[in-house]
């Protein structure tokens, strides 16, 4: 059975409402769970459930405490695009972008 394009967006539409309210979910059982178990291995019947560490880098507190200027080496040049756009002209830039898989919002 073929859909027409209406039938497909207001099919888009009713899986993007379920993966909302299904992420929605989730995240209040994620919340519970952590509230409940401790860091490892947990048994909760039949599954097991592993809370584990999460830990990202405070680059502005690194940065502090190693400063570029003393440990050049802890650190690698990268492309600044914001300061670029202020000196570069789009048209100009345009030509180092790549273009992905559209993006589709329905409103």
């Amino acid at each position: 059975m073929t859909m027409t394009t209406e039938e497909l967006v207001a099919r888009r539409v009713h899986l993007k409402e379920q993966a909302d309210r299904i992420s929605d979910e989730l995240k209040q059982i994620d919340e519970k769970l952590r509230a409940t178990f401790n860091f490892g291995n947990n048994p909760a019947g039949d599954w097991t459930v592993q809370l584990q560490h999460n830990k990202t880098l405070d680059k502005e507190r690194f940065m502090q405490r190693f400063p570029v200027a003393q440990y050049p080496h802890f650190y690698q040049p990268t492309v600044a695009i914001t300061e670029a756009k202020k000196f570069i002209p789009q048209v100009e830039l345009d030509a180092f972008y790549n273009e992905g898989a559209a993006k589709i919002a329905v409103k």
